[in-house]
């Protein structure tokens, strides 16, 4: 007996929108398809106006209907919308309308935090709307990739302690934004990095103390959780003859070291040990 294979409706449907959106994407980015379907569909590069791959990429649910109304309206699963979220590019849910052939998008980032809400909600699925304004144009569209990845390589950068200026003109802005505890602690964690190695190129290359000095004096008071820019500053001040300044700073480093219950702990077998740095500390104060 002979049994017919089908291809059903809504997966002819999927796989016509799918490449109905590869087909127009093509006319100004390099869509791939990714090894696994885990909620994107298509990985793209966006091209310059030669063709050339910019370096910029976003992502691309596929969907189709085969008749696109005012409104289409589809429920999602929330670990899809979280894996949307989680990029670290701009995701854009389009829709294919088969019977006007038109291409209608959403970005997924424009309405994140929405979609935040939604997540909390008790309902297990999440309701998606797309309005019939939002017509794939290539320039529009393309303009709205742009403003997201710009958009969350800033956030992304934030929260890695990286902030950044907002615009693309000589006159740029700094967004006014409440900081969580981690992207305050990252800033404070960049600012004292960016600040010893500054003091150090000062002191060590340029030749220029004063600079060294001014940049560790505002790094002790910054920030006294940490030995090793005191030292520094107790090494400036010793070059600079302001040796009660230079002792008190080296002074510092040591109960700093004391009060570090973990060092030992968590050192490698090639890192010097707390009561070495003592050690050599103490050594430094001997020699004012």
């Amino acid at each position: 007996m002979f049994f017919p294979v089908s291809v059903k409706p809504r997966t002819r449907i999927g796989e016509i929108a799918e490449m109905e959106i590869k087909k127009r994407l093509s006319a100004f980015s390099n869509p791939m398809k990714p090894t696994f379907d885990l909620g994107i569909d298509l990985y793209c590069e966006l091209l310059d106006a030669g063709g050339v791959p910019s370096f910029k990429y976003f992502l691309v649910q596929a969907k189709g209907t085969t008749e696109f109304q005012n409104k289409w309206r589809r429920y999602f699963k929330k670990n899809t919308i979280q894996y949307w979220l989680q990029q670290p590019y701009p995701v854009y849910l389009v829709v294919y309308d088969m019977s006007s052939e038109q291409c209608y998008w959403m970005s997924i980032n424009e309405h994140k935090n929405d979609l935040l809400k939604k997540i909390q909600s008790p309902s297990k699925k999440v309701p998606i709307t797309i309005d019939k304004s939002h017509m794939l144009v290539e320039k529009e569209f393309a303009k709205q990739i742009n403003e997201d990845i710009t958009s969350i390589g800033f956030s992304l950068n934030l929260s890695r302690g990286f902030p950044q200026f907002t615009g693309t003109g000589y006159v740029k802005k700094i967004p006014l934004l409440i900081l969580s505890g981690p992207v305050i602690h990252n800033i404070g964690v960049n600012i004292r990095l960016s600040l010893l190695f500054l003091a150090r190129h000062y002191f060590y290359f340029s030749n220029d103390k004063d600079q060294a000095y001014f940049l560790c004096k505002f790094l002790t008071e910054f920030d006294k959780q940490h030995y090793d820019h005191f030292v520094l500053m107790g090494q400036i001040c010793s070059s600079l003859g302001k040796t009660d300044e230079s002792k008190r700073n080296y002074e510092t480093a040591i109960e700093i070291c004391k009060l570090d219950k973990n060092w030992d702990k968590r050192k490698t077998t090639s890192d010097t040990s707390i009561k070495d740095i003592i050690a050599y500390i103490q050594k430094e104060i001997t020699k004012l």
